[in-house]
C-alpha cells in the first residue's frame, strides 16, 4: 500500500529496521540529465555512473543501440544512516517527442517492478529478519508521460505487502 509524504525522495525517512529502496525510471537511450535523476546525481554519483557504464557495455557487447525494456540495475549507495539501494528501471522508450508522447511503457514497468519484487524476496531469503521500505517520487508520470492512476495501480499490484512511500516535493 502506498503512503504519500511531502519531502525529498532522495532523502527517505530512516528506520533502523528497514533497508531503504529507491526505484526510479530510466530510458532505453542512455540519457541521464532531466527530472528525478538530477536529484539522484546531486546526492550520489554511482547511480548515474553505473547506468552510463551499463548502457555503454550493453551497446558495445550486443551491437544494439538501446537498453532492453524491463531490465533493472541495482546500485548500492550510502548516506548518513547507512546503506540503501537505487534501482534503475528501464521502463521508458527513448524520449518524449511528438511521435512518442508517452515514452513510458506500462508493460516494462510491470516487468521492472516484478524483478524488483523478486530481488527483494531473494534478499529476504538470505536474511529472514530484513524488511524494506520502497521510496520514490511519482515515477513515470513526469518526463515519461504516464498516467499516475495507472502507475499507482501497477505499483500496488506488483509490490503488494511492501512498505511504499511516494514523495511529493513541498
Amino acid at each position: 500500500m502506498i503512503t504519500y509524504l511531502k519531502g525529498d525522495a532522495t532523502k527517505p525517512a530512516y528506520n533502523q529496521a528497514e533497508t531503504r529502496i529507491l526505484p526510479h525510471i530510466v530510458n532505453t537511450a542512455g540519457g541521464w540529465g532531466s527530472g528525478y535523476v538530477l536529484a539522484l546525481s546531486k546526492r550520489w554519483k554511482d547511480p548515474e555512473l553505473e547506468y552510463r557504464n551499463w548502457f555503454k557495455h550493453y551497446t558495445l557487447t550486443t551491437g544494439k543501440s538501446q537498453l532492453p525494456l524491463g531490465a533493472i540495475q541495482i546500485v548500492p549507495v550510502s548516506d548518513e544512516f547507512g546503506y540503501l539501494y537505487v534501482i534503475n528501471m528501464v521502463a521508458q522508450e527513448a524520449y518524449m517527442t511528438n511521435s512518442n508522447p508517452v515514452p513510458l511503457r506500462y508493460s516494462a514497468l510491470v516487468t521492472c517492478l516484478n524483478e524488483l519484487k523478486k530481488w527483494l524476496n531473494e534478499q529476504q531469503e538470505v536474511d529472514k529478519t530484513s524488511t524494506y521500505s520502497i521510496n520514490m517520487p511519482r515515477i513515470g508520470s513526469g518526463l515519461s508521460g504516464g498516467d499516475w492512476k495507472k502507475i499507482e495501480e501497477i505499483i500496488n499490484v506488483c509490490l503488494k505487502d511492501e512498505n511504499i512511500f511516494v514523495y511529493d516535493l513541498e
